[in-house]
């Protein structure tokens, strides 16, 4: 157990051994910062002399900077296997476009192979040797006692809904703050009519759940455009972006309660992948997961396009995305329901 312990942390922390991940996040949060007022000008031929120069480390193969719309201002190098890293570019709090730098692997140092392999055959002794002296005088001194089976949870699967407060940057901590707050706050009575499920996450916006058991796909759309347009018509300085996809949830989502985590649902770097794809989507749009696009009708397919955008080559991980805008059948339906709803409060 203890060998298998030690592969595993080996496998799944690679980059932080090597020192990969941390060099990656340093260097491009620097050339982020170095490059802001060459995009905020677009500057084409510093950001150019800047990109050569960085690339002259064995570490970097190529950079890639866009401008606010996500559009490619200049590409120096080239990168066939990456791994690739994007960062904002932000200045005095505001968005100014983005970076991101791929690294050359091979750059980097293997793991002490050698070295870990010693560790862990000591490890493995040591282990062993406690649990033989723990266990030994136990056999002779108590009685056995009956092991009573913990029933395990229930996994329950559920449609995920991320919704990115997309202007947080230029927005007032207060601001911000009272943003998140409206979003879940209309995230709940769609709730009441969805069952599921709503939490505040990496204070970036909301993650709701909905429940899958008796519903399609669709129902789960319906329920996001539902709450799009109850922000839309709240008339805030805040701007909400949509991502929708599947996931598992350790209970059924109209029944989990303020004591579940969001984190216990999604990791910090599946939340923040989920917050990006939404961030990327364009106004009164969803993008949706293949899952779920995969769990589509036929005719519900038709109406859906391919998500295409130069920021989703780098970090989409090689999954295919969509997007899903409502038709007129459904912008009437959905009207009606904000109706009844806004009107219910302000009753």
């Amino acid at each position: 157990m203890t060998a298998l312990g030690i592969t595993t942390i080996r496998f799944y922390n690679y980059e932080q051994f090597s020192g990969k991940e941390r060099y990656a996040n340093s260097t491009t949060k620097l050339l982020s910062y170095a490059s802001k007022n060459y995009v905020i000008e677009r500057d084409l031929i510093n950001l150019t002399l800047l990109g050569k120069e960085a690339i002259k480390s064995t570490e970097i193969d190529r950079l890639v900077f866009y401008d606010l719309d996500n559009k490619i201002l200049g590409v120096v190098g080239t990168s066939l296997t990456g791994p690739h890293y994007t960062e904002p570019i932000i200045d005095d709090g505001i968005l100014a476009g983005y970076i991101t730098v791929s690294l050359n692997p091979e750059a980097f140092d293997k793991l002490p192979i050698g070295l870990m392999a010693i560790t862990g055959s000591s490890v493995i002794f040591v282990v062993t040797l406690i649990f033989f002296l723990l266990t030994i005088p136990r056999k002779r001194t108590t009685t056995s006692i009956p092991i009573v089976a913990v029933p395990e949870k229930e996994d329950f699967p559920a449609f995920s809904l991320f919704v990115n407060v997309h202007n947080r940057l230029s927005l007032s901590e207060e601001s911000n703050i009272s943003a998140i707050d409206d979003a879940l706050t209309m995230a709940n009575e769609v709730c009441a009519l969805r069952p599921g499920y709503a939490f505040r996450l990496l204070d970036q916006g909301i993650l709701v759940l909905f429940d899958t058991e008796e519903a399609v796909a669709y129902d789960g759309v319906k329920a996001a455009w539902l709450l799009q347009q109850l922000l839309l018509e709240l008339e805030t300085p805040a701007l909400y972006r949509f991502f929708m996809s599947t996931c598992i949830s350790d209970g059924k989502p109209s029944e989990l309660s303020e004591s579940i985590a969001a984190e216990e649902i999604f990791s910090h770097h599946e939340a923040n992948l989920g917050f990006r794809f939404a961030s990327l989507t364009k106004e009164n749009t969803i993008s949706l997961s293949a899952d779920l696009y995969n769990s589509l009708s036929t005719s519900q397919k038709e109406s859906c396009l391919l998500f295409e955008h130069p920021v989703l080559e780098d970090i989409a991980e090689g999954r295919s995305l969509y997007t899903l805008t409502k038709n007129e059948d459904e912008k009437e339906t959905i009207k009606t329901q904000v109706d009844m709803i806004l009107g219910f409060k302000e009753g």
